[in-house]
């Protein structure tokens, strides 16, 4: 239930927060929120909040990570690019609660205005880590 203030009904005062859409390019990113959920089609899904950085500022990207064989490839990439590829050999789950706070990168691409809703970036890939025993660095860059 939400409570609704007497202040709240004013919108002409109401300040919308700025929209930040990056270009193109590959960026740093850390995971924000991840939330278990059910996609449309009734399958196991993760959706993201990543915070990306680039040109000096944060944008705030939403993805999903949907658990079937056909898009297995992008959790895959995820948990390659954040360095938890162990834990889809060792368990074989993953679990939203663990991926909080992962840093990684990915590719951003920018899906045009549609159906209404206005421009914004997307997850194109997620950019797999390299990992080198002598770096102690949780950026893959």
């Amino acid at each position: 239930m939400i409570k609704i203030q007497e202040e709240w009904l004013n919108v002409e005062e109401q300040q919308r927060p700025e929209r930040i859409i990056l270009p193109v390019c590959v960026y740093a990113f850390e995971v924000k929120n991840a939330t278990p959920q059910t996609s449309k089609a009734g399958n196991p899904m993760i959706t993201l909040q990543l915070a990306v950085n680039g040109n000096g500022k944060t944008a705030t990207v939403f993805d999903y990570l949907v658990g079937t064989q056909k898009t297995f490839f992008k959790v895959k990439n995820f948990c390659e690019s954040v360095g938890i590829a162990s834990v889809l050999v060792a368990d074989g789950v993953l679990d939203a609660a663990d991926i909080v706070g992962r840093k990684g990168a990915c590719k951003l691409e920018i899906e045009p205005e549609q159906d209404g809703y206005p421009e914004k970036n997307v997850v194109d890939f997620y950019e797999v880590k390299q990992f080198d025993p002598n770096d102690d660095d949780d950026l893959p860059f």
